[in-house]
């Protein structure tokens, strides 16, 4: 340790070493702060030796890495070919020293610490960064929420580890947070610990030890482990009251569920409905299990006799009572149905599609068709009918359960959506739409964390997937991460190919709110919040820039357009967009009221009366028009010079 700094010492003149602690890589100084303005705070401050000089970008990089996985770094910088990373005031214990005093720790701690240590791994992976697995490089907080302390950029530092390394260093600190006892790499084997810990599932256990192998092929992998995490409930959420989203507009969990039929493989299927003749049984064995299985067949006849299949029942006043069953028909009905949809002759494809289904009740393609054919017309109902029958039938189909749950949640039935979702989720493991509906369904109900969890799952299984992601971005704002939000927002709007400007628009409006939140936080010093508050409304303004040109006709944009020009102090830019707004939909309040806005900003007495008073027609039980009225009767008209626009500022730059 010679090559680092000793008690006394200071660190680029500002930073004297009060405590010297050997890291996981480098070393961990306490130090007193010696500058001017913070004279008597202390600091903790990680140092590392670097191989190469890194790029200015790089070490800005470091400094904004994601503050969710990581803990806040407050300065970066280097001296003497040693990287000096500043963290900011530390709140919570080192999770080495806590599982010291704690371990070993109940399971519902066990699936939290996995939770969030899987995820911020995960979130690594995709980032290209990383974070050493060390209970010494976590720093583990009152609110239970976990951060790594020393991480970043794979191409900074020189790391580049395997998953599988990952894996096994996971598995060594969850048997130290189940035994308390720690176990290093040489340990490939265990004994059993349930004997101690019977509270221990059996799965866990399964990827405990598998961890340990020597063998990386047969350890899991770090979503197996966070997968678990999510999926164990020692007690179930309760529901939240439901808040608006984001932009406070309400979404259909996946506008492409109810999406265009498909011709499929129904003639093959259609002609293996067809009973096959068996050769009888000779044996006595196999007559002994044919008597088993006849009685079987007897038992169901007489069930179905007595309480019959109430499947048509069901489908009264869908199914067509004058059409015979018959599975080649059926498979005849459905390809011209498909046929008609094909030409956008809707009513005739439900025609058919009826007919189909009268025809044959036995495949459940002709449910999920007829219902898509209804959901396409936006008889919800409809089809939910149709798909309660069809999951009656079938219950074990995911797809089935799955659809049943969408059209639930275009009704508003978000109980019986979530059983279905739920139903849905439990018989798939892979399929991401299914985890997306289940995150909107309890979305809407207002229950953001399970959302989020599920919205999780299925940014997981796509990454690519630029609607997971924003609707990731809209749920992780209202559990109050906003810092997170945006760094999802920003994945939605990079990956979008269509809709561009709505997932800029979102980015946008969560810049916004940033703003609003720096601005209102008495913690911060002014000149700090006024450098903030500057770069957050240009961020706004360049995200809502790429949502739309000047012309556009998208009213939305326009509005939180003019919102970031008046944030950033252009008001004749603010003025403008905002009469966009208005202009492209004249019935919202909103943006009269953002009009008058500007007006009052520009000095224009005249003009900011004009906008509020139109607001107030459109909307009279809302007193925040009546307020703005009475304060332009009060100004004084005191029009302004004209400013640059901010993209006029940049080019002068």
């Amino acid at each position: 340790m010679s090559e680092f700094k000793q008690k006394g010492e200071r660190i680029r003149g500002s930073y004297e070493v009060l405590s010297v602690f050997p890291f996981v890589e480098g070393v961990l100084y306490f130090t007193s702060v010696k500058k001017e303005a913070e004279e008597g705070t202390t600091r903790f401050i990680h140092a590392v030796k670097l191989k190469s000089q890194p790029e200015e970008h790089e070490l800005e990089e470091l400094k904004k890495r994601n503050s969710e996985v990581f803990f806040p770094v407050q300065d970066v910088f280097i001296e003497d070919g040693t990287l000096y990373q500043v963290f900011e005031r530390m709140e919570g214990d080192l999770l080495g020293v806590y599982l010291m005093r704690s371990a070993p720790l109940p399971m519902a701690e066990v699936a939290n610490l996995l939770k969030n240590i899987t995820s911020h791994l995960l979130q690594c992976y995709d980032d290209e960064q990383f974070a050493l697995i060390d209970p010494q490089n976590m720093v583990l907080q009152s609110d239970g929420h976990l951060r790594f302390l020393y991480g970043g950029p794979n191409r900074l530092f020189g790391h580049y580890r395997q998953e599988t390394e990952d894996v096994k260093k996971l598995g060594q600190l969850l048997y130290l947070m189940l035994t308390k006892e720690r176990i290093d790499d040489k340990t490939t084997q265990i004994d059993s610990i349930r004997s101690s810990r019977s509270d221990l599932p059996l799965q866990l256990e399964g990827l405990l030890l598998r961890s340990l192998s020597n063998d990386a092929i047969k350890r899991p992998r770090i979503h197996d482990f966070w997968k678990w995490a999510y999926q164990y409930e020692e007690k179930k959420p309760k529901a939240l009251d439901e808040k608006s989203v984001v932009d406070d507009r309400e979404e259909k969990p996946a506008e492409e569920k109810v999406k265009k039929p498909a011709p499929s493989d129904q003639k093959e299927k259609a002609k293996s409905a067809k009973k096959e003749k068996k050769d009888p049984v000779k044996s006595r064995k196999g007559w002994k299990r044919f008597g088993l299985v006849a009685a079987a067949v007897v038992l169901a006849f007489v069930v179905i006799q007595m309480f019959g299949d109430n499947t048509r029942e069901t489908l009264a006043g869908v199914i067509d009572p004058t059409v015979e069953e018959n599975p080649q028909e059926a498979f005849n009905y459905f390809r011209q149905s498909t046929q008609a949809y094909d030409q956008k002759q809707l009513d005739q494809a439900i025609l058919l599609g009826r007919k189909a289904l009268s025809a044959d009740l036995e495949q459940k393609e002709y449910f999920l068709h007829l219902a898509n054919l209804y959901g396409l017309k936006e008889d919800y109902q409809t089809g939910l009918q149709i798909l309660k029958a069809a999951t009656d039938k079938f219950p074990k189909d995911y797809e089935l359960q799955d659809a049943l749950s969408v059209y639930a949640y275009y009704l508003k039935d978000y109980e019986l959506a979530k059983e279905a979702s739920d139903q849905a989720v439990s018989l798939t493991s892979e399929e991401a739409e299914v985890y997306y509906h289940q995150g909107k369904i309890y979305g809407a109900m207002g229950d953001y964390d399970q959302a989020v969890q599920s919205l999780k799952f299925a940014t997981y299984l796509k990454k690519k997937n630029a609607r997971y992601q924003h609707d990731l971005a809209v749920y992780l704002f209202k559990q109050g991460k906003i810092d997170e939000a945006i760094e999802q927002a920003k994945k939605a709007a990079k990956l979008a190919s269509s809709k561009k400007e709505e997932y800029y628009v979102t980015l946008g409006v969560l810049y916004l709110k940033k703003w609003e939140q720096i601005y209102q936080d008495k913690n911060m010093s002014a000149e700090e919040k006024k450098k903030e508050l500057a770069n957050y409304s240009k961020s706004a303004f360049r995200a809502f820039n790429d949502a739309v040109d000047e012309e556009s006709k998208y009213p939305r944009a326009q509005y939180y357009r003019s919102m970031a020009y008046y944030l950033y102090g252009y008001f004749i830019s603010a003025n403008q967009t905002a009469e966009k707004a208005a202009k492209y939909d004249p019935k919202n309040p909103l943006y009269h009221y953002q009009l008058g806005i500007t007006c009052m900003g520009l000095g224009d007495k005249e003009g900011a009366l004009k906008a509020f008073e139109r607001a107030y027609q459109l909307d009279p039980n809302q007193a925040l028009y009546q307020d703005a009225i009475k304060k332009a009767q009060q100004m004084q008209a005191t029009p302004q010079n004209k400013e640059a626009k901010p993209e006029d500022e940049e080019a002068n730059k």
